[in-house]
């Protein structure tokens, strides 16, 4: 059984089933905009977040935490196991904005985080990048952590061209035109 927790894009807190194994808990953060987080809005997830994951954690023993992103998801269960007797391993997925260098715009934030960074790798059973390059990057904060990559990617065995492919194939890219995109890859 899967249960996730995460914010609520109606500003209403909700349990749903997603499937017979799979539940959603979402909390309301008053979330403005569902593609965008504020401090207030990511401070408020953080601390609902983490009490109730406390809360499910006394009620219920799970095998593995899945967290997407260092800071909140990693920090709240760091938090948690901190407190517990009883630990839940935890897996930490990079996506970005969670690894100090990613985003120059948050250098002077990276800079107080970079240890309590460390400190949540270390504890971690896995931590995954979703590419080599981000790998790098977050190798960059801790040298001596294994991480491991899994692409965001498509399987191929199922989505391919057909036979009758155009060799001049045109494209839809939907995208911030920033260097991390790699848009010059897809224009040359």
């Amino acid at each position: 059984n899967i249960e996730l927790i995460t914010s609520s894009s109606e500003n209403r807190f909700e349990i749903t089933n997603f499937s017979k194994n799979i539940k959603i808990h979402k909390l309301d953060v008053n979330k403005k905009d569902i593609h965008y987080w504020t401090t207030k809005e990511t401070l408020l997830f953080t601390i609902k977040a983490y009490f109730y994951a406390k809360k499910m954690l006394e009620k219920k023993d799970y095998d593995l935490c899945h967290c997407f992103f260092t800071i909140p998801s990693g920090m709240i269960i760091y938090f948690l196991n901190h407190f517990r007797k009883k630990k839940i391993k935890y897996i930490v997925s990079l996506r970005g904005f969670d690894v100090p260098g990613f985003n120059p715009r948050l250098n002077n934030i990276y800079f107080f985080w970079e240890p309590l960074i460390r400190k949540i790798w270390k504890n971690s059973k896995y931590v995954v990048a979703n590419s080599h390059g981000l790998k790098k990057l977050a190798l960059m904060t801790d040298k001596n952590r294994k991480i491991r990559v899994i692409y965001n990617a498509i399987d191929s065995r199922k989505f391919y061209p057909g036979k009758n492919t155009n060799k001049n194939p045109r494209l839809l890219v939907v995208s911030r035109l920033i260097p991390r995109k790699g848009i010059e890859y897809i224009i040359s």
